[in-house]
């Protein structure tokens, strides 16, 4: 009689292989299905198409039956890092909002069709939507349209809260993401820009910066108006009232980014969520200032006019341009312009014969910005020797007549 056939304790190596296959591949799907939910729920459906590394911490109990415990816990550590691969798509982009059906701010979707719509909403797909500046005052029943054509016209202001323009939007496309989190939005008009009149929307936006921190921001969102240009409009005599009114929310809105950051930092929801509950107020505040500034400008006389005008930089432009250096030279690609970056903020373009174009004042950030973007770029040594505009005969006149 043939002994019995030795039957092993354990599995064979490829069961073992198979089985751990199985378990890997189980848990993969569990997970790669819990970044995606999450991902979708906070910053939009429409990912970025890069490829990155989460890097997550796993505290282990053998003694305790294997437990596996998250530490700190895994939906804490998703949203932080996907955070940062969100925020650094740029969302926030100067005159124009965040379309959640494309996943950017490029798109045709997320500019204002015309100079006198303004910012209406989202649809259920995250897709933005526009309406006429009046047909907006009516739907609101707000009965100060017909200042609108009075004469001389009246600026008309409104608050709008951030559910009001989100409130068709569907989870799925980005409604609660933090990608571009509009709290709630002004809209005025109309103002004067290149000869028609224009309707702006200034939305108060939460959002995302590189490193996952949180942004407050006010975005005015117009047609046509992009970083370069809406600082130069805002910055003419005509539009001082709203330059001032837009300064001053963006003073608020930076002292209550700070709060809010310590808040979120320690994890203090009750407190940040307090925080960010102040922002219809500093709505409200700009909707006064930029009305009472209307009313201000109807009364100014041209002699104040003429004072505030003595005020800009533009008197400065053959000076700075003498005395600056080539570090403080750059070339604008997309205007065609020599631009020098003068004390304090004083920003003077020329053209290619050196004549002076405009002056204006710009944050060193949006220096920074434009020169990171490649909108302006550094002269050599060899240009800024040749600049027309160092010449301070170039651009006297076209200064003398500006002042």
């Amino acid at each position: 009689m043939e002994p019995p056939a030795h039957i092993p304790d354990h599995p064979a190596p490829d069961e073992v292989v198979s089985r751990d296959d199985r378990r890997i591949r189980a848990a993969q799907d569990v997970l790669r299905t819990t970044v995606r939910d999450v991902y979708a729920g906070h910053f939009g459906v429409q990912a970025p198409p890069e490829t990155w590394r989460l890097q997550l911490q796993v505290r282990v109990s053998p003694a305790d039956q294997w437990n596996l415990e998250f530490d700190p816990p895994l939906l804490e550590q998703l949203v932080q890092q996907l955070a940062d691969h969100a925020a650094a798509r740029e969302t926030v982009k100067i005159g124009r909002v965040y379309c959640y059906r494309c996943g950017s701010s490029g798109c045709p979707h997320a500019a204002a069709p015309s100079a006198s719509q303004v910012f209406k909403g989202y649809d259920e797909t995250g897709r933005p939507e526009w309406h006429e500046f009046v047909q907006a005052l009516l739907d609101e029943k707000d009965e100060r349209v017909d200042r609108l054509f009075a004469k001389p016209p009246r600026l008309v202001a409104r608050f709008q809260y951030g559910r009001e323009v989100k409130g068709r939007q569907l989870v799925a496309f980005g409604k609660g993401s933090l990608s571009y989190s509009i709290l709630g939005q002004v809209i005025a008009g109309y103002m004067e820009r290149n000869g028609e009149r224009m309707a702006v929307s200034l939305q108060f936006v939460e959002a995302r910066d590189g490193r996952g921190d949180l942004l407050l921001r006010l975005n005015p969102v117009g047609f046509g108006l992009d970083d370069a240009s809406l600082v130069e409009w805002l910055a003419s005599e005509s539009r001082y009232g709203l330059f001032r009114a837009v300064q001053r929310a963006e003073r608020e809105l930076s002292g209550l980014e700070r709060s809010a950051r310590a808040a979120r930092a320690r994890a203090d929801r009750p407190r940040l969520q307090a925080l960010l509950g102040r922002i219809p107020g500093v709505a409200r505040r700009l909707v006064e200032a930029l009305e009472r500034g209307d009313r201000q400008g109807e009364r100014r006389t041209r002699h104040v006019e003429a004072r505030r005008q003595d005020q800009r930089p533009v008197h400065k432009a053959i000076e700075d341009a003498d005395q600056a250096g080539a570090p403080d030279w750059y070339r604008d690609e997309k205007a065609d312009t020599w631009v020098v970056v003068g004390d304090r903020g004083r920003v003077h373009a020329f053209n290619r014969e050196g004549r002076h174009v405009t002056s204006f004042l710009m944050k060193p950030s949006a220096v920074a910005f434009r020169e990171r973007t490649g909108r302006w770029r550094k002269l050599t040594e060899e240009e800024w020797s040749a600049l027309p505009a160092r010449r301070s005969e170039a651009g006297a006149g076209d200064v003398a007549d500006e002042t």
